[in-house]
Order: structure tokens, then C-alpha cells, then sequence
């Protein structure tokens, strides 16, 4: 059987969405990336949020980049004394 690349993403998109974590964090690249997909950062961010909440790990560091990059506060340690 010979895949072109379409046909790779469809199939990535496929088991993504049937919630295959591996394949979440595949679709993730492909939009963080641009690979055979406009480059779409939501996307990749939503794939990678999918994979992690899926128990695919390797996804966190992603995920937790990102909200970085929003410098969202996760944790405030005046909250907790």
C-alpha cells in the first residue's frame, strides 16, 4: 500500500479524532510546523492539549511551552500562604 502525503495526514487526522493520543500529537506538528497543513498555531495547540489529556506526556512540554509564552500564571504563591 503507497501513501502519498495526503493521505498520511488524512489517516493522522482520522485516528486523532477516534482519540488515538500519538496521532494527536502527530496533528500537532503538522500545524506547528506547516507540514501538508497551513501553518495554524491554535491547532497545534489544540491537537497537543488533545494528546495530553489523551495520557500521551511527551505532548506536555508543548503544551506548557506555550502557556509560557502567554506568561499565563498557573500557580501564585501569595494564593497559598
Amino acid at each position: 500500500m503507497n501513501l502519498d502525503l495526503n493521505d498520511s495526514f488524512a489517516l493522522y487526522k482520522k485516528m486523532g479524532s477516534d482519540g488515538i493520543s500519538q496521532a494527536q500529537y502527530r496533528l500537532g506538528r503538522f500545524y506547528e510546523k506547516g507540514e501538508h497543513v497551513i501553518k495554524n498555531k491554535r491547532l497545534a495547540f489544540y491537537w497537543f492539549n488533545k494528546a495530553v489529556s489523551n495520557g500521551y506526556l511527551v505532548a506536555l512540554n508543548k503544551v506548557v511551552n506555550k502557556i509560557n509564552k502567554l506568561e499565563i500564571e498557573l500557580y501564585k504563591e501569595d494564593n497559598y500562604n
